[in-house]
């Protein structure tokens, strides 16, 4: 019915498939692979449902091996769909490696929708346009945004003056939540202070990107005042977020006095 192949792809050439096989309800989605890689076909998975191209994407993003890479997905010839829906089918072979959020998004859409991408983006292989799609989706959802994204672009007349309102909102949620965390944090700031001067390091590497003792444990300080409404107490083993070796321990540190 629908197949996908990459023929003589690689150092050492060799073809791949992945093709829907109908059943008498259903149909099953197969990998085909050179026989002195796979000797037979291997069912991905089936489904009972009537074929439609995105319950193939579906059990394609299943493959657990035999997936194809970014770099091939332009020498894949599909059979049995074209356009923007062909192009959804190669990513879901790439699944593993791929962008899953995009393409989970991608196959919930309805044709109106994908064409108007394909029409005024142009091809899901292109860089530029995915990491558009991947920022739009994170504005989507930072901000929570549930209409439609065909009414949205209506609305807002285009695709990128839709983009920019997105922007607007998520600036003025990340203003309103911080004065709200400011207001948490205020009342804690003289604790923070002597909690510093009497634990705290200025001291500095001479990496530009580099944070002192003090630099951590401040942002220790504030998110553990954000998580739990007030200024710690007792002995804690101060463990903060580093760039370079993912988790700087500060040591056992007592706040108890600390301010007071």
């Amino acid at each position: 019915m629908v197949s996908l192949s990459l023929d003589n792809y690689g150092v050492t050439p060799s073809s791949s498939a992945v093709y829907v096989r109908e059943l008498r309800k259903g149909f099953s989605v197969y990998l085909e692979a050179d026989k002195e890689l796979l000797p037979k076909p291997v069912r991905i998975g089936s489904t009972k449902k009537d074929y439609c191209w995105n319950h193939f994407g579906r059990i394609l993003c299943q493959i657990q091996e035999g997936w194809i890479g970014e770099e091939s997905y332009e020498l894949v010839d599909v059979t049995g769909e074209t356009g923007v829906k062909a192009e959804i089918l190669v990513l879901c072979w790439g699944y593993p490696e791929g962008n899953k959020q995009l393409i989970d998004w991608l196959l919930e859409q309805d044709n109106n929708t994908l064409e108007y991408l394909f029409t005024h983006l142009g091809s899901l292989f292109n860089e530029d346009n995915v990491q558009f799609l991947c920022e739009l989706l994170e504005l989507i959802r930072r901000i929570g945004h549930r209409e439609s994204l065909l009414d949205s672009v209506a609305r807002h007349k285009s695709l990128k003056t839709f983009y920019m309102f997105l922007e607007g909102q998520k600036e003025d949620l990340e203003e309103v939540e911080k004065c709200r965390q400011d207001n948490i944090l205020k009342p804690f700031l003289p604790q923070i202070s002597a909690a510093l001067n009497k634990h705290g390091d200025d001291y500095r590497a001479r990496h530009p990107m580099a944070e002192s003792k003090s630099m951590r444990l401040e942002k220790w300080l504030k998110d553990y005042i954000l998580s739990n409404g007030g200024f710690p107490s007792g002995e804690h083993n101060v463990e903060v977020p580093c760039r370079q070796s993912g988790i700087k321990n500060l040591g056992l540190i007592d706040f108890d006095g600390v301010g007071q």
